[in-house]
């Protein structure tokens, strides 16, 4: 096991909490502001605020996860898999061809 596959597999621990807590701001996000936009909830207009905010942010906090921890150590770019999409816990980097599990 090479020191690049110990590095993708400790990244792939790490990745792990920010999709779940990006996914989760960006759903609670993205319905309460659709709750206020259909105006089921009368709220002040610092509340949608917050809610479109915690949308972007957790937007944000995905995209620099994605760039900092689901790259290849070897060779610095995104492991695809066979439909030429980017992919989480593969075997090899398509890129450099470097073992990663």
């Amino acid at each position: 096991m090479s020191l690049h596959s110990i590095k993708y597999q400790q990244n792939m621990v790490l990745i792990r909490p920010i999709i779940l807590y990006s996914f989760g701001g960006f759903a609670l996000g993205g319905i309460g502001a659709l709750v206020i936009m259909m105006q089921w909830i009368l709220a002040p207009n610092w509340v949608f605020f917050c809610f479109i905010l915690l949308t972007v942010a957790s937007t944000v906090a995905l995209i620099v996860g994605f760039n900092r921890y689901a790259k290849c150590p070897a060779c610095g770019k995104f492991p695809r898999a066979r439909n030429n999409k980017v992919a989480l816990n593969v075997e090899s980097c398509s890129n450099c061809g470097e073992q990663l599990m």
